[in-house]
């Protein structure tokens, strides 16, 4: 259940609407200008390089003059902002903006809130401010996105490691395959229409890798005839800057979108209270080597098909230069890593498919097929400095090439077009050809690498009264290493999977669940074979996690209050852990069992016309098996408790300005300490955001609508620390406006 920091969008898929303007006096130009002269009359001088950016924002939206509400402007109806949790075939997102669901949505499940599940849809992506896909994780019960030593941001969910969460976009893996993770700081949402996140164990069809969760990114499109523009223009501290252009469109059944997204930063500001030991330049609060830049272009052409079937083809394309800024904790001789990453690059073409061959619809084949071209060059520097001569560089720099095939479908057989009862078939494989090489080597010393990694899997789901509900899943997922770089080869790994859940709707608007799943995740060509630059001893030895999960949950919907509340085990077999062993040096090795427990609440309460309070509480408890065959070891990187409570609303005098506070906690966790091989704890940390907005929408003469905002994120300047030695932003401020016609 989430709730927007202030709707920034309108037509259609606006869900907050404003009543007409009471006040002409109070204006986005008046707004703009006072917010500016109070930033302006701040003593703290990290953020006057800010301002000169909004005032440049300022003068744009000064251009377009005052802009009051026409008289017949409708009044605030009340009515709910929040998404459903739960995918439906009744939510506002399938029914007017997805170019379809490829591969999503399991059939027939209601519209009640479900523990488990969350739903973020274009509003709420839009007032995140960010524009990349880790600035979710505070909006995700049990969900965290930390920055790692490489610089990567990653999702973990209820405690899974990243690599045991897989992320789709439309349908296709997005997961690099040598390290099956993703940098999401890196994947631009500006042209998602929804995102969907399942926490824990889903269903046998999402394919292999997939015991920890599994997010799916859904593009835009329009439901009728039309088009739409959007352009957005931000600011901010340290160098922020953030400009993008969509355009989407509809002709008859031919549907279209294309997006192009530009962002660079100087860095990020370190919180006040943060005192590096190493790796910091002692005269700037400007984090040293966290700079970026970023570019990205996404273009899909669809076309609609009869009896709601689709066909479509998409190319995305992103590019990235960065720094990665060394762990503050580690000296030059501790095996600190100083990484550039000048070139990362990656390319997906992609064909989805969705097809209803019958009249009656009980027959729908749905499939995606992709080839996915990634490249990476990390460049290794000798200390902080960052400098070096040439020929110390051209002997010092890595290089990635990842060139890989995907294909996915499933089969699904319905007893009646209202889905009661349905038995489908999927399956899915991906072939992945990792090559390497460093400055100082020749192309014939390459090292190249190779797996398959795929699965079958078969399920029914069926409602076999009105109340209750039965879905029962098996499968078999397989993994095999063909080229292993000149090291040790290992055999074809394969495991079963296997899911039941069982659902009672208690009235229209309650249910509750029982679910539980056994699922297994194969060891990455980099888990087994990559030493990450000395870093790591390699281990090709390593064995498949095996994971047997239980989940029990119910929530209910209301009119004005939503609440849903769940209780999970784990038991994760053979996890895939670090150690740090005598000189420094990193191993991965299989931990013998992993347990984790834990409990998720969130709530949505809409109290009065325009204002809502929304929030979720996670407690998690995780510990692996000692040699005394009791659960009391820790794992590092799990956080005891995640928080977030949101409070959103507008005065009625001026419903046009929306506010947002939000506040967000993470609990205490431990991290590996390579200097000596200890898990080091880490206090839990709280964080609040401000944001403001000013909207207004497009009449008479006017042809756009839009908003101007305000955010500032870390309003105390909170030290958060991902890991070890890896603090987060301190307080930063940006500003923009979006506009849309």
């Amino acid at each position: 259940m989430i709730f927007p920091m202030g709707s920034s969008s309108f037509g259609p898929r606006d869900r907050v609407r404003s009543g007409g303007l009471r006040n002409p006096l109070w204006t986005p130009r008046n707004v703009l200008a006072d917010t500016v002269a109070m930033l302006c009359a701040t003593s703290n001088v990290r953020h006057q390089a800010a301002f000169a950016r909004i005032v440049v924002l300022a003068g744009l939206i000064w251009a377009t003059g005052e802009f009051v509400a026409p008289a017949d402007a409708a009044e605030p109806t009340g009515e709910s902002t929040t998404a459903s949790p739960t995918p439906s075939t009744e939510s506002d997102s399938l029914r007017t903006y997805n170019f379809g669901e490829i591969l999503i949505l399991a059939p027939g499940l209601g519209v009640v809130a479900e523990p488990g599940m969350t739903e973020i849809p274009a509003a709420v992506l839009e007032d995140r401010d960010a524009g990349s896909a880790d600035a979710i994780a505070p909006l995700i019960p049990s969900a965290r996105v930390g920055v790692n030593s490489r610089g990567e941001a990653n999702l973990t969910l209820r405690g899974a490691s990243e690599r045991q969460v897989a992320i789709f976009q439309d349908g296709v893996r997005l997961n690099i395959p040598w390290d099956e993770r993703v940098d999401l700081s890196l994947v631009p949402i500006e042209a998602m229409e929804t995102i969907r996140v399942t926490r824990g164990f889903g269903s046998v069809l999402d394919g292999p890798n997939t015991l920890g969760g599994v997010a799916h990114f859904i593009t835009r499109g329009l439901p009728e005839n039309g088009g739409r523009t959007e352009a957005l223009l931000q600011g901010g501290e340290a160098g922020q800057l953030r400009g993008s252009l969509l355009h989407l469109g509809r002709r008859g059944d031919w549907a279209y979108l294309g997006a192009v997204e530009h962002r660079a930063e100087d860095g990020f500001l370190l919180p006040g209270s943060f005192d590096a030991e190493h790796n910091q330049l002692s005269d700037r609060d400007l984090r040293t080597n966290s700079d970026r830049k970023q570019r990205s272009v996404l273009l899909r052409l669809a076309r609609h098909l009869p009896r709601e079937g689709l066909i479509g083809l998409t190319v995305h394309a992103m590019d990235s230069e960065k720094g990665v800024p060394a762990e503050a904790h580690l000296g030059a001789d501790e095996r600190a890593r100083y990484w550039r990453v000048p070139q990362w690059r990656r390319a997906i073409f992609s064909l989805q498919t969705d097809l209803v061959p019958d009249e009656e619809r009980r027959w729908r084949l749905a499939g995606s097929a992709a080839l996915d071209l990634f490249g990476q060059d990390i460049q290794d520097y000798s200390d902080s400095t960052y400098v070096g001569t040439e020929t110390e560089l051209a002997e010092a720099i890595e290089y990635g090439r990842d060139r890989t095939g995907l294909a996915r479908f499933r089969l699904t057989r319905s007893n009646d077009r209202h889905r009661s009862r349905n038995l489908s078939f999927s399956g899915s494989v991906r072939y992945v050809s990792h090559r390497e090489w460093e400055g100082d080597q020749s192309r014939d010393d390459d090292r190249v690498f190779a797996q398959w990694l795929g699965g079958v899997a078969s399920e029914w789901d069926g409602q076999w009264n009105e109340d209750w509900r039965l879905r029962v899943g098996v499968g078999l997922d397989l993994s095999s290493t063909p080229r292993t770089g000149g090291r040790e080869k290992q055999d074809a790994d394969y495991e079963p999977a296997l899911g039941v859940r069982i659902s009672r709707m208690v009235g229209e608007t309650s249910q509750v669940h029982l679910s539980g799943g056994r699922r297994a995740r194969f060891p990455s060509l980099r888990e087994r074979y990559s030493d990450a630059a000395g870093q790591f001893d390699i281990n090709p030895d390593l064995d498949p996690e095996v994971q047997n999960s239980l989940e029990l949950g119910g929530g209910w919907q209301g009119e004005t209050v939503d609440w849903t509340l769940g209780v999970f085990g784990n038991q994760l077999e053979d996890g895939i852990v670090r150690v740090a062993l005598d000189d420094g040096v990193r191993r991965r090795i299989n931990r013998d069992a992993i347990r984790s427990f834990g409990a998720e609440a969130s709530g949505a309460w809409r109290f009065a016309p325009g204002w809502s309070l929304e929030g979720h509480h996670s407690f998690l408890h995780i510990r692996a098996r000692s040699a005394e065959d009791d659960y009391t070891l820790r794992v590092e990187r799990k956080p005891s408790s995640t928080s977030f409570l949101s409070l959103h609303g507008s005065i009625a005098r001026y419903e046009r300005f929306t506010f947002a506070l939000e506040g967000q906690r993470v609990g205490r966790f431990y991290s590996l300490d390579s200097r000596t091989g200890e898990l080091v704890r880490l206090s839990g940390t709280e964080v609040a955001n401000l944001r403001c907005q000013w909207q207004w929408t497009p009449s008479g003469d006017r042809l756009w609508g839009g908003a101007v905002f305000l955010r500032v994120d870390n309003l105390a300047d909170k030290l958060v620390l991902s890991q070890l030695g890896l603090p987060g932003p301190g307080r930063s401020l940006r500003a923009g406006v979006r506009l849309e016609r």
